[in-house]
Formats: structure tokens, C-alpha cells, sequence
């Protein structure tokens, strides 16, 4: 065996400390399964120096020798190069530590196919037991390691950023080789397929109805999405991940007297991205679902720990890199990847050792196995291993439960019985499966997320956050560019109807409407008096004004008497309009169901497109009565009133100039000052969905857990007494009162007459009453 020429022995010696080789040797691993993308060899040199002789046992890693096959795929895939890369040249730049902050072998010698590390098996370093999860500890102090390798990235980028005097990023310089390959994509699709067709055998939901058929069209989008979030992340600080942490790359010393401590090694898959993907994938290929339920908080706590004290010993604040705030929302980001990948995985690692050798080192199938099917095997060892069943089904079955059968929640009765009452559910599932595909325009821009499937009970949807998309702070109004960006979409969303009308029109030669098709589908849900939703939002918005007001019995009586008459002729309003054009509208445009994509993902400011989602509410009726909805519910009273032209004007505009490019005339269809007309009273609807919805809405997301995911609360808040709730959370704070109070009486109705003002202007001084509201909770 020439891997090495003597003068490459002899300078491996060296670095040793040892100037004189009198012999060396090459042995091979008699388990073949620890070297899946390369060989794996010892070599032994017999060395002396100063006086001493010994053995140097060290560990060698090549190309695979007597598979030309896999050679030659494992050229393609650039493994070895990116390897190469790695250990000759960027993590040069990185410090290895010594003792419990080590984190990888030494390496003695490189070339391009052939690398040299110690052999620290030789200090009781060992693999872990590939067919078994690992113990808590041993994940400990894998995720410990990790933490020491990712911030090496970061301290290596700070030091170079304060070099160069500008900001540097490894992906500078070392982006060909910390990209996935896109290209080559046969192994990730065999292992899908994979995946796909084990869970038709063995999985526990194979009998729900039309279960093949979800399978097929759901998996391959969600290995899809995987593959796109090991691009470089947008959200978070990259780092150089390893992104193979299953066992046989994770090497652990167990000691008697203190923790373990782990290695690791094989940097042949490298990308530059989130490093939670890491730690979620190192977690997904190694823990049982029951350890990961329960530990993985320990684990991101680790994780954080060690890596602030790893930064802090370089000098840098480690919420510069990453805040442990966006941590928990950074690994839920990254468990798509974490659970596909695994699924790629654990289906090979899983089995036994010998099984393992059996079926994926064999010259005359690895081809097929790596590229064309591997599904067969997998499906008979599960057959001949009960643990190996156990083990692939529980975690494939967790990316069913979590992507194709979502379950919803059960644990608050009232709110599921809520959603069941009104049809939200239904309704939503109907127009997503039926009315959207019907009226959907090819050439308009999307203004709704893609539904990948309806199910009973479960709606699954494109993941809007992986496309970059955000919700803003519900407290913040909305500024001129995220109004003018809303109404776009909304101005495309109502052209639809309106095109489609035009459509079956010209087809059916007769006049048509949504509505004549859809009506059962297109109902007032919670919006009328029968509704206890309803009228608990009616009295609990009276109570409120009540509570604040310091009017006399008199007027407060007169208030009262009317105040049903005022929120049902807003009802009214959101009715089929037999004199003005009708749309089917939105109805819940509040700030959590407007997402906004950025420019600049790190800037706020400047909104390039907009969705809509959750459209459980939607009517056919004015258009206006959205604009005025969205108008009303997300901006600040004042600053609405004082660009109120300016935005009716823009929404108009948007509006016709999407109908002109279908041959449809705008002001045949609705002119503009019927559209003013209607947008002057539809301001009432606006105003009392306002009412109904910020109240319970504009509370800090903490206090709306503790009271909206309580069954008993939810009910009494929303079915009994909901004036009761807006009461207390006044009277818990007199500066919120007074607050209120002067915001009715010298921002809303300086000149307030129960007798004179209208049902519009004493819903004026309500909702001035929410702005209140809303300056009171961000102070809690």
C-alpha cells in the first residue's frame, strides 16, 4: 500500500517531535460502516528521537480504493475537495483549544485525497453505538463541541472584520465550497423516496383516508424546503455548519471522575448557514422523540452558554451574533431541515453494523442503493428488526403528525367549539380548495399563501416565514409604506373577483355573481346580534365607555338606548349590497393577518410585497368595506384621517389599472365616486370591527397566552362577560384610565353631545378609546 511517499512518512514524524522512521504499516478498519463517504485506514510508524522509540498510532482517511463507483460520485459531490479546503486552509484560521475546549483531531498531514489525523481512539475515544440513540450526557457534551466549533466562525469574522475595517463574512472567500451541491440531488431523492414509501408499509396513520395520496404530494415540497434552508439564512448570523452530525462523526471520551467529552470529525458536508441547524439536526439524528420533547431546551440552553463563553473569552458580546431571544424561533426555523435530514439518515445508520456492511458496501448495488432506490432494503430490515422499526417509524411518522396530519389543538374546548360553531374552519378549508382556485387570476401577483392540502381537520399551507415573509409588532401602526403596500394586495385580491364576475358573465351571457354560487359559503359567521361573540364584543365596548365616561346618568342612558341600533347598522353594512359593486372581502384585516416581505430582510422600513392570510371571515359585499377595515384596525386615527383621500385614491388607482390589463373598464364596474360613497359609510363597519377586535387583541403576547390558551378564561371573556375583562384590565392601572379618558374627551369628541353625535362619531371616540388601550399594554 503506497499511499504516502517516505518523505511524507518522515514529515508526519516530525511534527511529531521525532526525527528518525525505521518502519511503518497500514491497517485496515475491520468495520467498513464508519467510513461511508471515504476509506478509513491506520498507519503505524515505528519512530525514534531524542533517545526514544516508539509507535505512533495514527488514522488515516482516503478515497475509496476498491470502489470506482463511489470514488467517482464522492468526486462529483466535491466532498473530499470541500474537506480538503476545510482542514488546509479555513480552519487554519480557527483555534482547536486544548483539553475540554478541543474540538476536533489534530491533523498532521493533508493532501489532496489522503489526510492524516492522531488516532484518538488511542485515549479512549470511541463512536458511539450507531443503532442506539445517545445518553443525555454524551448529547451534552456533543452539543457543548458544537458550540466551541461555531464560534470559531464568529471569532474568526471579528477579527478579520476589525482587520480589513469593514464588516467580513467567510462566505467571501469560501462560498464555492459551503454550498450544498443543487445539481446532484439523486442521493437525497432515493432516500425520500425512501422515506415516502416505508411510511405507505409501517406508518401508524397509512389507514387515513387518502393517505397515500398526501404522502405524494406533500413529503417531496417539505425535502424540498429543506434543502432551501441550508442556503446562507437572511435572519440569522451564519456559521460554518457541519450539517452530518449523526453518530459515526461524533467521537466521545467517557471519563470516571468527571463529564464526557466528544470530538468531531468528517467536515466533508460543510455549508454556511443558521447554526441551529446543527444543533436541530444533531439532536433529530441522535435522540428518540420522547428525549427530544422533553430536552431539547436543555440542549439550546447548553448550547447558548457555551457559546457566550466561548465569544466573551475573544471580547465579543454574544447577543452581537445571536440573542437568546431568536434562539427558540431560530431552531423551530431549522427543524424542517433537522427532521428531513434525519429522515434521510437514521433510515441507514439505524440498522446494525453487519446489516449496514451487508447492504451498503457492496460494489455490485451501492450505485442503485445511492441513486436509484433504496426503499426495498429499509423496508426488510424493519421486517427482520423490531428496534429498527420502532426507531425509523416513530421518527418518520413524527414528520406526518407535524406536516401532513397536523393535529389541531384540543386543549381549550371553548375556542375549538367557537371556531366550530361559526364554520371558521370549514369556510376557510372551502374557499382555499374551491372559491380561490375558481377565481385566481394567472399574472396577478400571489396575495395569499399556497394551500398544499385541506384535510378534516388541518389546513397546510406554504410556509410564508421561509420566504421571508413577517408580521409586524402588532403594537407599531401601520406607516404610509406598509398602508400603500396593503393595499396593493388588497386591490389585487378584490380585482379577482371582479375578473372572474367579468368572466362567467361573458360566458354564461348573463350577468353573474359570486355570490349566487357561494352564498352558504360566503355567510356572516360571528357578525350578527345572535352571536354571543358578538354581543359580548357589543357590551363589553359599551361597558368600557361606560366605565371611562364621566357623563351624567342622562347621557349615558341616551348612549346606551341607541348603542345596539349603531353596531347593527354596521352589520348591515357588511351585507350583499344590491346598489353598489360587491367583492368578496376579507373582513379580519387586522395587523396578525397582513404579512409584509422586505427590500432589505434587515429592514423594516420598506416593504416590496404583502399577503393576506387566515380568511375565515370572508363576505361577499363593498369593497370599501375592507379598505375601511384595514384602515381603521392598523392605523392611527389621526394620521388615517389626515391621508384618508390619499389612500382611498391609491387603492382606486391600484385597482383599475389590474382591470385594464384583463379588458376590464374600472369605472363601468364601479366609478370612483361610488366608491368614495360607499368608502364614507363603510368607515362605520371599519370602526366597529375595530371595536370588536382590538380589545382582546392589542395585549402583549405573554398576557395573551396566559388568558386566551385558558380554556375557563376564554370562555368567560369571549361568550360571558367581556366587558368585565376590559374593565379590570383598566381599573388594574389609573394611569391607563386617566389616559383613556383624555384621549375620548380632547382627541375624539371635543365637542361631545350625546344627543347631536352621530353612531360614527361616538365609534370614533371607541376606537381612540383602543389607541388607549394599546399605549397602556406596551407599558405592562
Amino acid at each position: 500500500m503506497n499511499l504516502l511517499t517516505e518523505e511524507e512518512i518522515k514529515s508526519i514524524a516530525k511534527k511529531r517531535g521525532f526525527n528518525k522512521v525505521l518502519k511503518w504499516r497500514w491497517e485496515e478498519f475491520s468495520d467498513k460502516a464508519i467510513g461511508h463517504l471515504g476509506d478509513h485506514i491506520k498507519l503505524f510508524l515505528d519512530v525514534e528521537g531524542n533517545g526514544t522509540s516508539l509507535t505512533l498510532n495514527l488514522f488515516v482517511k482516503c478515497m475509496p480504493r476498491s470502489d470506482e463507483w463511489k470514488a467517482e460520485y464522492i468526486k462529483e459531490l466535491g466532498f473530499f475537495n470541500k474537506e480538503y479546503v476545510m482542514l488546509s486552509q479555513l480552519f487554519n484560521n480557527f483555534e482547536n483549544g486544548t483539553g475540554y475546549r478541543k474540538w476536533r483531531p489534530e491533523l498532521l498531514f493533508i493532501k489532496e485525497n489522503i489526510f492524516v489525523f492522531e488516532n484518538v481512539s488511542f485515549d479512549g475515544y470511541v463512536i458511539p453505538l450507531q443503532e442506539d440513540t445517545m445518553s443525555f450526557e454524551e448529547l451534552k457534551a456533543s452539543v457543548e463541541t458544537l458550540a466551541r466549533f461555531h464560534a470559531q466562525s464568529y471569532i474568526y469574522e471579528e477579527r478579520k472584520s476589525k482587520e480589513l475595517g469593514r464588516p467580513y463574512r467567510i462566505w467571501e472567500d469560501y462560498s464555492e465550497y459551503l454550498q450544498e451541491c443543487t445539481f446532484q440531488t439523486d442521493w437525497r431523492d432515493t432516500g425520500r423516496n425512501a422515506a415516502m414509501d416505508y411510511l405507505k408499509i409501517y406508518s401508524k396513520y397509512k389507514s387515513e383516508p387518502n393517505f397515500n395520496r398526501y404522502i405524494d404530494s406533500i413529503v417531496p415540497g417539505l425535502f424540498t424546503k429543506g434543502l432551501e434552508l441550508m442556503q446562507p439564512s437572511k435572519e440569522y448570523r451564519n456559521a460554518v455548519v457541519h450539517r452530518d452530525l449523526w453518530s459515526n462523526n461524533i467521537l466521545i471520551k467517557k471519563e470516571r471522575i468527571s463529564p464526557p467529552h466528544v470530538l468531531i470529525v468528517d467536515f466533508q458536508t460543510v455549508i454556511y448557514t443558521s447554526p441551529l441547524l446543527d444543533l436541530s439536526s444533531l439532536i433529530y439524528f441522535n435522540t428518540t422523540r420522547g428525549d427530544r420533547d422533553i430536552l431539547t431546551d436543555d440542549f439550546i440552553e447548553v448550547y447558548y452558554t457555551v457559546l457566550s463563553e466561548e465569544l466573551e473569552a475573544s471580547g465579543i458580546d454574544v447577543n452581537s451574533v445571536l440573542e437568546k431571544a431568536s434562539l427558540r424561533d431560530a431552531y423551530e426555523k431549522s427543524r424542517l431541515f433537522a427532521i428531513t435530514q434525519a429522515a434521510l439518515i437514521t433510515p441507514v445508520i439505524a440498522m446494525t453494523k453487519e446489516k449496514c456492511e451487508a447492504i451498503f458496501f457492496n460494489p455490485e448495488s451501492v450505485r442503485r442503493l445511492n441513486v436509484e432506490t433504496r426503499s426495498q432494503e429499509l423496508i426488510d430490515v424493519a421486517k427482520e428488526d423490531e428496534n429498527y422499526k420502532a426507531r425509523v417509524t416513530e421518527l418518520l411518522d413524527e414528520i406526518v403528525e407535524r406536516y401532513v396530519f397536523p393535529k389541531p389543538s384540543t386543549s381549550n374546548a371553548a375556542k375549538a367549539n367557537m371556531v366550530k360553531e361559526m364554520h371558521l374552519f370549514d369556510k376557510e378549508a372551502f374557499f382555499y380548495s374551491v372559491i380561490k382556485e375558481n377565481i385566481e387570476v394567472p399574472g396577478i401577483k400571489p396575495w395569499a399563501a399556497r394551500l398544499i392540502t385541506a384535510l378534516n381537520d388541518a389546513m397546510v399551507f406554504e410556509d410564508l416565514n421561509a420566504k421571508q415573509y413577517k408580521l409586524r409588532n402588532k403594537f407599531a401602526r401601520f406607516d404610509m409604506a406598509h398602508t400603500l403596500q396593503a393595499l396593493k394586495t388588497l386591490a389585487r385580491w378584490h380585482a379577482c373577483s371582479m375578473i372572474y364576475e367579468e368572466k362567467k358573465s361573458k360566458e354564461n351571457g348573463a350577468n353573474y355573481k359570486i355570490n349566487d354560487e357561494y352564498e352558504k359559503s360566503l355567510d356572516k359567521g360571528g357578525y350578527h346580534l345572535s352571536s354571543e361573540w358578538f354581543y359580548q364584543c357589543m357590551m363589553g365596548a359599551l361597558e368600557a365607555m361606560k366605565s371611562l365616561s364621566d357623563y351624567n346618568e342622562a347621557d349615558i342612558n341616551s348612549i346606551e338606548s341607541r348603542w345596539q341600533d349603531v353596531w347593527s347598522t354596521a352589520l348591515s353594512l357588511s351585507d350583499y349590497s344590491p346598489h353598489q359593486k360587491n367583492v368578496i372581502c376579507h373582513r379580519d384585516l387586522w395587523n396578525n393577518n397582513v404579512m409584509f416581505h422586505y427590500k432589505d430582510d434587515k429592514d423594516p422600513s420598506e416593504p416590496d410585497d404583502c399577503v393576506l392570510v387566515d380568511f375565515q371571515a370572508i363576505r361577499y359585499q363593498p369593497p370599501a368595506g375592507d379598505v375601511m377595515l384595514l384602515l381603521c384596525c392598523n392605523l392611527d386615527p389621526k394620521f388615517r384621517e389626515e391621508n384618508l383621500d390619499t389612500f382611498l385614491n391609491f387603492y382606486y388607482e391600484e385597482l383599475g389599472k389590474i382591470l385594464d390589463e384583463y379588458n376590464v373598464e374600472i369605472k363601468e364596474v364601479m366609478s370612483k365616486t361610488e366608491f368614495l360613497t360607499s368608502a364614507e359609510e363603510q368607515r362605520q363597519w371599519g370602526l366597529i370591527v375595530c371595536a370588536c377586535l382590538i380589545p382582546q387583541f392589542w395585549i402583549d403576547d405573554d398576557l395573551t397566552t396566559k388568558i386566551f390558551c385558558d380554556n375557563e378564561q376564554f370562555d368567560e371573556i369571549l361568550s360571558k362577560n367581556k366587558g368585565l375583562f376590559i374593565k379590570k384590565m383598566m381599573r388594574e392601572n389609573s394611569d391607563y384610565k386617566q389616559k383613556i379618558t383624555k384621549i375620548c374627551h380632547k382627541t375624539a369628541l371635543p365637542e361631545w353631545s350625546p344627543k347631536a353625535a352621530t353612531g360614527i362619531q361616538f365609534l370614533g371616540a371607541f376606537s381612540a378609546l383602543c389607541d388607549g388601550y394599546r399605549i397602556l399594554l406596551t407599558q405592562i
